[in-house]
C-alpha cells in the first residue's frame, strides 16, 4: 500500500475551503509519515498548473453540485436503484476496459472532502423511505478505498449514518485496503464490494490491482469483522481459459458462503454475510474503444445498444452470465439464500438467465424496488 502511494503521488493541491477538516488532516499526517510533505493550497481547480494535470496529483476539493446521485443506468436497461456518492473521483489502477476513460477527466485525481452535505442528503432520503432498503456506494466514479487508508472518508459516512436502520453503505475495490475499516461504528450496515474476473484477465487488464486470492483474503477479515461483502463479476470477458476461470471464482464464492453459515452471525439490516452478487459484461462506448484499440478482446463480437455501448451479442452475453447463475445454483435457494443479479441488463436477458424479472423474484424485489425522491 505504502509503495503504492509513493510511486503514485507526485503532487498535492489542496482548496482553501477544506484545509482544516479532518479528513484533510488525517491524510497530511499519513503522507508526511509517508514522507510526502509537500502540498500547495489554492482558490481553484484553475490554478493546477497544466504539467500537474495528471493521475498522479491529488486535488482535495469541496463538493461540488448534488452530493448524492442515482446510478445512470442505461437507457432500455433494468436499474437496481443504487445510490451514489462521488468522494473519490478518478483512479490510478489503471485497468484497461475502465468505462471512465472516456467519459471523465483523469487529471487530476480528486478527493471531495467535505462529507457533511452528502450526509445530509442520505438521511433525507431515508426519512423519505422508510419502508425501503437504501443502498449507497461511493466506487462509482473511482475506487473506494484505494486513498482511503490515508483520508478515511468512508469511516466518517458509517460513524455519521450508524442509526438509520434501512441504509446499506458500499464501497466498492479492487484492493485489499479493508483494515482501517474493521472496527468501526456502522460496520453492521457496511458492505465490502470487491470486483472479481479470472485470474488470467485480471493479471493482463486490471493494472495496479491487487491479486484476485488477495481480494477473497481480504474478504474474509470483512467477514471475521462482522461485516458484508459483495462480489461484482464485472466486466466479464470471454478472453483465454475464462469458463474454468469463471467457475474457479464461483466456487471460492460458494466456500466462502459455507465458511459464513458456520462461523459468521448475520449482520442485521436485512444483510447476509455475503450480502449479493453482480454480474456484467464488458461494454464500452465508441471513445472507449478507441482508447483501447489493441485489447485483444475488442475482436470478439458487440452489438450497439440503444445506449450507445456496444456489448457481446445477446447469445454471448447470456452464456456468460448462465455460467455464473448455474454454478452458484446450490446457494440461490436454502439459508442465507444469495442476492444475484445483473447490471445493466435488458428485460429480456433477465428472462432467459433467470427466467423471470427482478420485480418477481423475491430475493431482489427489495433491492430493485423504486425509491421515492427525497424533498
Amino acid at each position: 500500500m505504502n509503495e503504492f502511494y509513493l510511486n503514485n503521488i507526485s503532487q498535492l493541491y489542496i482548496h482553501r475551503s477544506v484545509e482544516k477538516l479532518p479528513g484533510t488532516l488525517r491524510g497530511l499526517e499519513k503522507l508526511r509519515e509517508l514522507g510526502i510533505h509537500e502540498h500547495r493550497v489554492v482558490n481553484d481547480r484553475s490554478e493546477i498548473p497544466g504539467e500537474h494535470l495528471r493521475q498522479s496529483t491529488l486535488y482535495l476539493s469541496p463538493v461540488r453540485g448534488e452530493p448524492l446521485g442515482h446510478c445512470p443506468g442505461s437507457k432500455g436497461h433494468i436499474c437496481c436503484n443504487y445510490h451514489t456518492l462521488d468522494l473519490y473521483m478518478g483512479c490510478s489502477l489503471g485497468c484497461s476496459y475502465c468505462v471512465m476513460q472516456s467519459y471523465l477527466n483523469f487529471s487530476p485525481i480528486t478527493i471531495q472532502m467535505d462529507t457533511s452535505p452528502m450526509i445530509d442528503s442520505i438521511r433525507r432520503l431515508a426519512e423519505t423511505n422508510p419502508d425501503r432498503q437504501i443502498r449507497v456506494g461511493t466506487g462509482e466514479v473511482g475506487d473506494s478505498l484505494l486513498f482511503d487508508p490515508l483520508f478515511q472518508l468512508n469511516g466518517e459516512l458509517m460513524a455519521a449514518l450508524a442509526d438509520i436502520p434501512n441504509l446499506v453503505l458500499e464501497f466498492k475495490t479492487k484492493t485489499d485496503y479493508v483494515d482501517h475499516l474493521l472496527q468501526l461504528p456502522g460496520r453492521k450496515f457496511t458492505v465490502i464490494g470487491f470486483s472479481l474476473n479470472t485470474d488470467e484477465i485480471s493479471r493482463a487488464e486490471d493494472g495496479y490491482s491487487v491479486s484476485i486470492i488477495r481480494r477473497f483474503e481480504a474478504a474474509k477479515r470483512v467477514l471475521d469483522a462482522g461485516m458484508s461483502v459483495a462480489f461484482h463479476f464485472d466486466p466479464m470477458i470471454r478472453s483465454g481459459d475464462w469458463k474454468p476461470g469463471y467457475e474457479k471464482l464461483c466456487n471460492s464464492i460458494l466456500e466462502l458462503h459455507q465458511y459464513a453459515l458456520e462461523e459468521c452471525e448475520d449482520p442485521g439490516n436485512g444483510l447476509w454475510p455475503i450480502a449479493w452478487v453482480s454480474m456484467g459484461t464488458v461494454r464500452f462506448t465508441s471513445a472507449l474503444r478507441d482508447k483501447i484499440a489493441d485489447r485483444p478482446y475488442l475482436y470478439d463480437e458487440y452489438s450497439r445498444g440503444r445506449d450507445g455501448k456496444f456489448r457481446y451479442l445477446q447469445p454471448l452475453r447470456a452464456e456468460l452470465y448462465r455460467l455464473i447463475h448455474g454454478n452458484l445454483q446450490p446457494i440461490l435457494e436454502g439459508e442465507r439464500p444469495l442476492r444475484l443479479y445483473m447490471c445493466m441488463e435488458s428485460d429480456a436477458m433477465w428472462r432467459q438467465v433467470f427466467g423471470n424479472t427482478p420485480a418477481h423474484i423475491p430475493e431482489l424485489k427489495p433491492i430493485f424496488q423504486p425509491l421515492r425522491s427525497a424533498p
